[in-house]
């Protein structure tokens, strides 16, 4: 059994509201308000064409992200053959490098967006890469509102923030990832950008797909953890800093950036796969909100609340018992079983289970431009 002082305290409930917290702010990232089917155009003319936004005619920002992937892939063959005596480790230390640059980068953004506002934000001066019929250059645009020839297509852009977020991420990927010394708090600013970046952008869209990530962790940890003996919750004298894929919290916080004697660790799979399910009932709520249909308690609520629970029974019992725990065996059947009571609670449990996010505003924004084609006609 560990003792349990005023500093084990303090930093396990650091833990849980760091871990909280981080699942709280993907929830937010990952819904995107639906466009109003009344501001879509009836026909193709040219008054009816709606005003240009900063992807317009270019690549969207999930796809970016996938570009990446498959290029981080291409460029493993080469990597591999050219890098020195350790290649697995170099090639390892160059994939974190490149995700939690491209993550932090989209967190700096998204967290640049919120303090500024959309419509401020959308003044910011940006850089695009134009298609003017046949030519292709690089234009400085100070206003988003500037109307373009009919001629002209913006096929990628910019804002100059974007483009100063990115060599900060760059600078600090690549600080720590190379680096001689490597910061208990930096690798926390990376894992956190991780979790932020993958509950924003891969969404489940129906209830079954969350159920389906929530049990994941469970799977893939529970035989590895039953026949070696390790957890994905501990607490240690010897953390990997190798690579930013766990909360780590130390048990006595010091500014210094070496690390401490002892520290709480927590698995980054434990805050993205449980964070899957709240990040649903968020966007669950969203939509019944619109919808009109409001109930005693929310299903966000419930199902965050379900997990600072969780996590914290996990720790009690790490520290208790002092052997390293699988939190996911806290976390996924307690997540699971609060979104479930508060539908049985609000009597939409057969609604929920065959609701899918999207299909309302898809088949609505389809029969808009279908009434506008037979307007047309």
């Amino acid at each position: 059994m560990t003792s349990l002082d005023m500093n084990t305290i303090i930093s396990s409930s650091a833990l849980v509201g760091l871990a909280t917290l981080s699942v709280y702010a993907g929830s937010v990232g990952s819904y995107t308000p639906p466009a109003e089917l009344e501001c879509l155009p009836t026909s193709k003319d040219e008054s009816s064409t709606p005003e240009q936004t900063p992807l317009r005619n270019g690549v969207s920002l999930r796809a970016r992200h996938v570009l990446i992937g498959v290029a981080m892939v291409l460029l493993s063959f080469p990597i591999y053959l050219l890098v020195g005596p350790d290649p697995m480790g170099k090639f390892i230390q160059f994939m974190y490098c490149v995700i939690s640059t491209n993550t932090l980068c989209w967190t700096l953004s998204n967290l640049t967006r919120s303090m500024f506002g959309t419509n401020r934000y959308r003044t910011i001066p940006r850089i695009r890469l134009v298609l003017n019929e046949t030519r292709l250059f690089l234009d400085f645009e100070h206003s988003s509102t500037r109307s373009d020839s009919p001629a002209m297509n913006t096929l990628q852009a910019v804002r100059i923030t974007t483009i100063f977020c990115l060599f900060v991420s760059l600078a600090t990927s690549i600080s720590y990832m190379f680096g001689n010394s490597k910061s208990i708090y930096i690798a926390d600013i990376l894992m956190l950008s991780l979790a932020h970046a993958d509950m924003s952008l891969v969404k489940p869209s129906r209830l079954r797909t969350a159920c389906l990530f929530l049990t994941l962790t469970p799977i893939l940890f529970g035989w590895p953890a039953s026949s070696l003996g390790y957890g994905t919750l501990a607490v240690t004298e010897t953390p990997n800093l190798n690579s930013p894929s766990q909360l780590l919290v130390p048990v006595t916080l010091s500014l210094l950036p070496t690390q401490p004697n002892r520290t709480i660790v927590l698995s980054a799979l434990d805050i993205i796969l449980p964070g899957k399910l709240v990040a649903f009932a968020y966007r669950l709520d969203a939509h019944l909100r619109h919808e009109s249909k409001r109930g005693p308690i929310t299903y966000f609520g419930a199902t965050l609340v379900g997990y600072a629970l969780a996590l914290s029974i996990s720790l009690g019992v790490t520290h208790m018992l002092g052997v390293a725990q699988l939190a996911s065996f806290y976390l996924s059947p307690i997540c699971f079983l609060a979104f479930m009571g508060t539908a049985f609670l609000r009597g939409e449990w057969g609604y929920v289970w065959r609701w899918k996010e999207g299909a309302l505003e898809n088949s609505g924004r389809a029969e808009v431009e279908k009434n506008g084609e037979d307007v047309k006609r």
